[in-house]
């Protein structure tokens, strides 16, 4: 009778994890255990002011994947934490299953003060040296839901590498952590933390390449952009950010007096953004500007929108920008920004005052080898005078053409065409309730830039139709 009752009580124990040895290491785990567990009799139950420190060394090339069960919960004063070789400390709960530890070294530490907690995990070493490798130049910009399976290199021709990433939320990406960086070439590389330490403190690779991976195959709501780090470093901040179609950019941003900072936003899904507010908070200060360049700092492409505090008017928005990514650089100011990116039924209204910039596809993406077609126009209910300076057109294969049209419902139009290769056109003028802008150019051979402003149409009537006749007379002449 009492061995039946010893038995049983054995028995009850064992399956609450409480008759499991639950004795530290007191030797690292190293890859001549390349399998094992612990506790290794099962999950169990620790006791109350239960301390230990399981350590792990991991050879190079390697990564230790660790399975784990816990009940431990937001609210217990136990801990469960785990310090990988870059020295940053992971608190783990009972939500979390998986961890993978980077070589070369790496720590599982348990703390109780109660005897309520239950713990038990399962590890493998995993060579990674065989993970299929992707290229990337420094100016990509990609998503971060990273294959698993690959890892993802990114190099400079001028030096050392900088990273930084943006959210689809705009706020900051808790899953970063789950992307690891290695300061190399490839998984053999230095391990130097996890993607959102790395891009929190600002770090840079030391060499040429910087390399990325994702362990964990996890869906990661960000986009990353690497720069050669001496396209940035001069700026005294730099940032990037991404745009949805559902979602207006806003931001305050300050650059300090005698520097610059600059930002590079990408576009997820719309291939034109609009700028909808430059607003300088000290518009008496000389020497602010705003200025917007295609591209990435790494490229290094000119300016084609400048704008200064000196001389900007709220009648110079929305500007149209026909890029999915695209840099802007602040000089000594302290200014809002907004940025709408989607069409905009605004960029199209012909009210007396605007002014702006259109320039073709090609120009706000240089690299594209193959561009659409450009379209766009202006409307007006009541007749305005357009004014428009067509400062370049290339016209890079035969039979591509830059039309400008201007005209009314009420009278024929007048149009000026360009079929070959002008520079520095003169100002040209003409009344309508439109204008419209044709380019057939569709190889990053072609482009144009022109400048245009609307004006108050100070005639009517008869003498309109015959100012419309008079101006379409002297389009042609200028031509």
């Amino acid at each position: 009778m009492n061995f039946i009752f010893s038995f049983l009580i054995i028995a009850i124990l064992n399956t609450l994890g409480l008759g499991v040895d639950v004795t530290c290491p007191t030797t690292a785990i190293t890859q001549n255990t390349p399998t094992g567990a612990f506790p290794a009799g099962g999950s169990s139950i620790f006791p109350a002011n239960y301390n230990c420190t399981i350590q792990f060394q991991i050879p190079v090339g390697q990564v230790v994947r660790i399975n784990i069960t816990n009940n431990f919960f937001f609210d217990t004063n136990d801990t469960l934490t785990i310090q990988d070789s870059a020295s940053t400390l992971y608190s783990l709960f009972v939500i979390d299953k998986l961890f993978y530890l980077p070589a070369t070294t790496g720590k599982i530490m348990i703390s109780t003060q109660t005897n309520t907690s239950s713990f038990y995990f399962k590890w493998q070493y995993i060579p990674v040296t065989n993970f299929n490798r992707v290229l990337n130049p420094t100016g990509t910009v990609l998503a971060l839901n990273l294959t698993a399976g690959s890892y993802y290199r990114f190099t400079s021709t001028r030096g050392q590498v900088a990273f930084h990433t943006g959210s689809l939320s705009g706020y900051s990406d808790s899953a970063l952590s789950q992307i690891y960086v290695y300061d190399g070439a490839d998984l053999n590389a230095n391990y130097i933390g996890n993607l959102k330490v790395f891009t929190d403190m600002e770090n840079v690779s030391i060499g040429r390449s910087l390399t990325l991976v994702n362990f964990y195959g996890s869906s990661v709501p960000s986009y990353g952009i690497a720069n050669d780090y001496a396209a940035i470093s001069n700026y005294d901040d730099y940032d990037f950010f991404v745009l949805r179609s559902d979602m207006d950019f806003f931001r305050h941003l300050i650059s300090k007096q005698g520097v610059e900072s600059a930002m590079t936003l990408y576009a997820i899904s719309s291939p034109e953004t609009y700028i909808s507010t430059i607003k300088f908070l000290n518009p008496n200060v000389t020497g602010q500007e705003v200025r917007v360049k295609p591209a990435t700092p790494t490229e290094n492409y000119g300016d084609l929108l400048t704008y200064n505090v000196r001389d900007f008017t709220d009648d110079q928005l929305p500007q149209q920008i026909l890029t999915k990514t695209f840099t802007v650089t602040l000089s000594q100011c302290d200014v809002y920004i907004g940025a709408r990116s989607r069409p905009s039924i605004d960029w199209h209204q012909a009210n007396p005052g605007r002014s702006g910039w259109i320039y073709s596809p090609s120009m706000w993406n240089p690299t594209a080898v193959i561009t659409d077609p450009y379209y766009t126009y202006f409307n007006s209910t009541n007749p305005v005078k357009f004014v428009f300076d067509i400062q370049s057109v290339k016209i890079g294969k035969p039979g591509e053409a830059l039309k400008v049209e201007v005209g009314s419902l009420t009278s024929s139009s007048v149009s000026v065409v360009f079929n070959s290769t002008a520079t520095n056109t003169g100002e040209k003028a003409a009344h309508g309730t439109f204008m419209k802008t044709n380019f057939t150019g569709t190889s990053n051979l072609s482009s144009f830039a022109m400048k245009f402003s609307i004006e108050v149409c100070r005639i009517s009537g008869k003498i309109f139709i015959l100012e419309f006749f008079r101006m379409r007379w002297r389009l042609q002449q200028n031509l």
